[in-house]
């Protein structure tokens, strides 16, 4: 079973084949839950393929991450980006880039930059400020309806980009035409500011398809490296009542890692892609094992916390694992 991975979703990936389990660590966009323990141990189940508000909105950093040091930051661009997850493929993307491009040109002339320069904006923004994002609702009939993601944290990046937006649309852009081939009424488009993190690894994309990003500011952000699994450890056992069949399968998972290295076991639980049928049946069992198999280790092994800066923060990933029969 092939998962689909959430084109909005920046990920991090370690993998390892041991013992016929491969396992990959991903993490999800939110660099934080929240700074140290200011964060509810439950989290929502989500499909495995869906991006709400709250994974990429910052919560206001307290403790240990309110006091990071500038020696601890560095320098790094701030890009605008055009996501359609729904429609990855649409006709559509050409111009939701060219749309993302002029909002980015009209956000640089906000922050009082001169043609193609790139403003620095550690003045204007603090580092939580981004990522933060604008979800417009195209349609049909020409219409174009914004809403920014909800306040919390610090919106000041947020409100800027609805500015920018707006300009656009009042100089007589932010059109989207649609041509005869394409079907829907209507389609969603994301307009979402990310920084390129210290040491993150490169956005996700299907086979072919590009990542078109239009630089917008410079910002200091903190040091940061996400949780992953300590080295040395058992993989998940193949589960004993899966042998006679010889089953093979794939699990999602998705948990909070805490401070101390530890998989929260209120939040573990697995995650189903959107768009597959529940399973009934042949394979329900089976299937069930794996997750059972999974869910018991997790609750056993070690990881190295996310970190920002010095600071260990909690962080929901998501761990897919294929098991293979040896």
């Amino acid at each position: 079973m092939a998962w689909p991975q959430a084109a909005q979703r920046l990920s991090v990936k370690r993998g390892t084949l041991v013992c016929g389990v491969m396992f990959a660590l991903v993490v999800s966009s939110a660099r934080m839950l929240a700074a140290q323990n200011d964060v509810e141990s439950e989290i929502p189940v989500k499909r495995a393929d869906s991006a709400s508000d709250s994974d990429i909105r910052l919560p206001t950093p307290t403790g240990c991450v309110a006091a990071i040091p500038p020696a601890r930051m560095h320098s790094v661009p701030v890009f605008l980006r055009a996501f359609m997850p729904e429609h990855p493929d649409s006709p559509l993307k050409p111009q939701a880039d060219l749309l993302a491009q002029d909002v980015a040109t009209e956000f640089r002339r906000l922050l009082g930059a001169v043609g193609s320069t790139v403003p620095n904006a550690d003045t204007s923004f603090v580092w939580y400020s981004v990522p933060t994002q604008l979800t417009l609702m195209s349609h049909r009939n020409g219409d174009l309806i914004a809403r920014p993601i909800g306040t919390g944290g610090d919106s000041s990046a947020t409100l800027m980009l609805v500015r920018a937006f707006e300009a656009v649309r009042a100089s007589g852009g932010a059109l989207v035409g649609y041509p005869g081939g394409f079907v829907d009424d209507s389609a969603p488009i994301y307009l979402a500011l990310w920084p390129d993190y210290v040491g993150s690894a490169p956005e996700m994309v299907s086979p072919g398809a590009t990542m078109r990003k239009f630089a917008v500011f410079t910002l200091r952000e903190p040091d940061e490296s996400p949780a992953y699994p300590l080295p040395n450890q058992r993989p998940p056992r193949y589960p004993s009542e899966n042998e006679l069949s010889r089953a093979e399968g794939s699990v999602l998972m998705e948990f909070v890692v805490d401070t101390m290295g530890r998989a929260d076991r209120a939040t573990i639980h697995e995650l189903w892609p959107a768009g597959t049928p529940p399973l009934h049946g042949y394979g329900t069992d089976s299937h069930e094992a794996f997750v059972q198999s999974v869910t018991s280790w997790l609750r056993e092994i070690r990881f190295s916390p996310m970190r920002i800066g010095e600071c260990a923060v909690k962080q929901r990933v998501q761990l897919p694992l294929e098991f293979r029969v040896p």
